[in-house]
């Protein structure tokens, strides 16, 4: 009898556990799939972080200067000129 099983074993193609075996392997690879999906994309999200601080910053630029900031820069421009002209 073990000489029969074994001859079975030589000759049995195995397609069964060739199936079962790709089976497995497409069903790890479509979790591994949907759970990368589900993960943000840090990429998306360090773009994101950069755009918004870029608009911050020419937010900034654009705003005006106050007051005192003017008044103090009209002030050293006029010792200035009075530096040159003496």
């Amino acid at each position: 009898m073990e000489c029969e099983e074994a001859v079975d074993v030589l000759f049995t193609d195995g397609s069964d556990a060739l199936e079962a075996e790709a089976e497995a392997e497409a069903e790890a690879a479509e979790a591994e799939e949907t759970e990368e999906m589900a993960r943000p994309d840090k990429s998306l999200q360090n773009q994101e972080q950069l755009d918004a601080l870029s608009r911050k910053r020419k937010r900034d630029e654009d705003a005006p200067m106050p007051e005192a900031v003017v008044d103090e820069v009209d002030e050293l421009a006029e010792v200035d000129e009075a530096d040159e002209s003496a």
